[in-house]
């Protein structure tokens, strides 16, 4: 079950993300124009803790517990930043 979290609790708001936007939510398919969520690759917008947008690169998204631009599993959870400015 998912964790209710408080947005008391969120260390970094202007760095962590809270949704984005992408084209499609699957892993890179070869040679496809489409990156999916967890490619390198490619932009998207995202919604930040404090309330901003930003469309950013994803390589400006700091890898996850997974390795890849996930601000779904963000190292450090709720503490934790997704993206340094």
């Amino acid at each position: 079950p998912p964790t209710v979290q408080k947005t008391v609790n969120v260390s970094n708001p202007s760095q962590k993300i809270i949704a984005g936007e992408w084209l499609s939510n699957h892993y890179r398919i070869k040679d496809a124009d489409d990156p999916g969520w967890w490619g390198w690759e490619g932009r998207r917008n995202y919604l930040f803790a404090d309330g901003a947008i930003h469309f950013l690169q994803a390589e400006d998204i700091l890898p996850a517990n997974d390795t890849n631009p996930n601000p779904n599993l963000t190292v450090g959870g709720i503490t934790g930043i997704d993206w340094r400015f």
